[in-house]
């Protein structure tokens, strides 16, 4: 499957969240996407998802796995996925469509705009079921879509809660990210749950402690 001719492999890194993991991986097997990679840091999940590539992992490499692993798919494009949310029938086509609007770059479901050094505080949230057009941001995340040559950099370093930033931040600076709009998916109770990183107060303050060192080299003193 492809869309224009393009061909696009999605991502899911997880550990321990396998509840609707199934469910997730058969919603992305329905898109029009030529695979879908699982890869678990636990080594313990069997998916009954036929034509899944797992990669059972022999401990967990934390959330940087699929970085690491995307330079081994022959793939035009890339979506990162989290393992907390289902796609629904149309979201792969609304992130390349739009991801050809924006003229490329890094597409995502949500982000955010800072103007100031608190990650949470100082910043204006977008996400993609609230905007009519896409909305240039700073940082996108959750799923995030873009070209395979963004990929294939050494992840020495990169903490847990902070693989998107380093991505953004780090890396690839100088690309454009844009929050799409579509509300074609659904977020999990987990998302928002005890497990996910963001309640998690010692992850928030290594992801403040980077988001602070980038944000004065990259966006103080800016005028827009």
């Amino acid at each position: 499957m492809a869309i224009n001719n393009k061909t696009i492999t999605v991502i899911i890194t997880t550990c321990k969240r396998f509840n609707n993991l199934d469910k997730i991986l058969q919603a992305w097997k329905e898109e029009p996407v030529d695979e879908v990679w699982l890869i678990d840091g636990s080594g313990q999940f069997k998916p009954q998802t036929k034509g899944v590539v797992l990669f059972s992992m022999p401990r967990d490499f934390g959330t940087r796995m699929d970085y690491s692993l995307a330079t081994l798919t022959d793939t035009d494009f890339i979506i990162l996925a989290d393992d907390d949310i289902v796609p629904k029938p149309g979201l792969t086509f609304d992130l390349y469509s739009n991801w050809e609007k924006v003229k490329g770059g890094i597409v995502g479901t949500i982000g955010r705009k800072f103007h100031g050094p608190n990650y949470r505080r100082d910043a204006v949230f977008y996400k993609a079921s609230s905007v009519h057009e896409p909305v240039e941001t700073d940082f996108v995340g959750v799923i995030c879509f873009s070209e395979r040559n963004l990929f294939g950099f050494d992840t020495k370093g990169m903490n847990n809660n902070c693989d998107d930033l380093w991505w953004q931040f780090k890396v690839h600076p100088e690309v454009k990210k844009h929050v799409i709009p579509t509300n074609k998916f659904t977020d999990l109770p987990e998302s928002i749950d005890s497990s996910a990183m963001f309640n998690n107060s010692a992850l928030a303050g290594i992801r403040q402690k980077f988001y602070e060192e980038y944000y004065h080299k990259l966006f103080e003193g800016r005028t827009k």
